[in-house]
């Protein structure tokens, strides 16, 4: 969870420690509920935001994010810290079908890719990734991203990363 707020009401012991990259080749994704989960796929990475949690916190997370009704599943992967040392970490990644239909993506909720771009921006994620972020927004979100953001795109065209 990207999320500091959110974070802060479902984990209040929680701690950041820093933002991350998951390096054991794993690629953004939305689900078929439009939400957001990560899958295997080589030479992919994906980025995010690395907390200490309690046995608390991961229960909090558990209730939140479904698991007993397979919303998410947690996983471990692997990520690399700003040290450059590598380690494990606990994610959820989505219990739902996320396959596209003859090549189409699954559509994000509205308002929740864009969240997801504005929080990967908050933690200094490199452009090219806040670039894939925002490809998954489509066109027709735009007008109402922008009028919520006030960054004035009006077209993908126009947005600069």
């Amino acid at each position: 969870n990207m999320d500091l707020g959110q974070m802060g009401r479902r984990c209040p012991a929680a701690t950041v420690v820093a933002a991350h990259t998951v390096v054991d080749h794993r690629r953004y994704q939305i689900d078929g509920r439009g939400f957001a989960t990560i899958e295997p796929e080589l030479d992919a990475a994906v980025c995010g935001v690395l907390w200490q949690v309690t046995d608390q916190c991961v229960e909090s997370l558990d209730r939140y994010e479904g698991v007993f009704f397979g919303c998410y599943r947690p996983t471990r992967v692997e990520v690399l810290r700003p040290d450059g040392n590598k380690t494990k970490a606990l994610t959820y990644a989505s219990g739902f079908n996320f396959k596209q239909d003859r090549g189409q993506r699954n559509r994000p909720n509205p308002g929740y890719q864009e969240n997801i771009l504005d929080w990967s921006s908050q933690h200094g994620h490199p452009r090219e990734y806040q670039r894939e972020l925002f490809d998954w927004i489509p066109a027709s979100y735009l007008p109402l991203w922008s009028n919520l953001t006030g960054r004035g795109a009006e077209t993908k065209k126009e947005t600069r990363f």
